[in-house]
């Protein structure tokens, strides 16, 4: 089985940079860039393969492009990759903020190399009414399902599927989605996982095996972890996400503490959430100076929260 990884981001750094070089060295896979270059081209260097995506080039492949959409549609990254590189049984998508605490990652894609399995990826769950993105699929179809999207892994026969099925929605969803629904087009992995769930394709939990790759503080859409101290420590076995350095790091971190402050989160829910072994991290990203200033940020917020 062929197998391509395909790196899923909006910029390049050094720390893209070290991702790259891990995965190109211990995966025994291909590995290519796909970047939004919605706002400009992303520069990733010499000897490497780009697939570019864009408004135009969703545009091209017939697809609907609403507001932020390289945010919001992961899975147009996968029809792109492989409608230009059709060689491949599977492909896995891994978002620029992951790193995998393995020696060789190998370990990891070898242990799915079944060929019947149509779509990996970690924490897959059926979604409830009150699940942010329920409300959007729930008009395709009526039984809404969920992953993590930051690592998938999909088959050639799933994700050609999807992508027909996208595209369809894509030509109707304004004749079936009331024109008062505020959240219009759904994100891409209630599209995946609901579309492939109800078709009958063989979708699998990455947590179903007897190896645990991941913790819920490991994985997850929270705060950012320091990659300096991730790449530094002993390989735990487990994937990390989202994990950002120096200037991104302290950009996200601020980005949350302006979130957590708009939503008028209690003193306790800023204390529990800003803990100190993320401030650790952030003094490991950040210089002095950025440090103190987010430090005095969140005391000021702690201090005008209630409760």
């Amino acid at each position: 089985m062929r197998e391509l990884i395909i790196i899923r981001t909006h910029f390049y750094c050094e720390a893209t940079e070290r991702l790259y070089n891990y995965l190109k060295s211990t995966s025994d896979r291909d590995v290519a860039f796909i970047c939004d270059e919605t706002n400009g081209a992303v520069e990733v260097g010499t000897g490497k393969l780009k697939i570019s995506i864009s408004e135009k080039s969703s545009k091209d492949m017939k697809l609907h492009v609403p507001q932020k959409f390289g945010w919001l549609c992961g899975d147009y990254s996968l029809y792109a990759a492989s409608h230009l590189l059709g060689a491949y049984d599977r492909y896995w998508l891994i978002e620029s903020d992951v790193r995998i605490g393995l020696d060789s990652s190998a370990e990891f894609f070898d242990r799915f190399n079944d060929e019947s399995i149509d779509f990996l990826a970690f924490h897959m769950f059926k979604a409830k009414q009150d699940w942010f993105w329920h409300s959007p699929m729930c008009y395709f179809e009526p039984d809404v399902y969920a992953c993590l999207f930051p690592v998938v892994g999909i088959s050639k026969r799933a994700v050609r599927f999807a992508y027909q099925a996208r595209k369809e929605m894509s030509e109707t969803f304004e004749d079936i989605v009331p024109p008062d629904e505020i959240r219009r087009w759904p994100n891409d992995e209630s599209f995946l996982m609901s579309t492939l769930m109800a078709n009958g394709f063989n979708c699998k939990s990455l947590d179903a095996g007897s190896v645990k790759y991941r913790t819920n503080d490991s994985f997850n859409v929270g705060l950012p972890k320091s990659e300096k101290k991730i790449s530094e420590q002993a390989p735990s076995g487990l994937f990390y996400h989202p994990v950002h350095s120096k200037v991104r790091f302290v950009s996200k971190a601020n980005t949350w503490l302006d979130t957590y402050t708009h939503n008028k989160a209690t003193k306790k829910r800023l204390k529990d959430v800003f803990h100190s072994d993320f401030l650790q991290d952030l003094r490991v990203e950040a210089s002095d100076d950025e440090f103190l200033k987010f430090e005095r940020r969140l005391l000021e917020a702690i201090q005008n929260a209630s409760g």
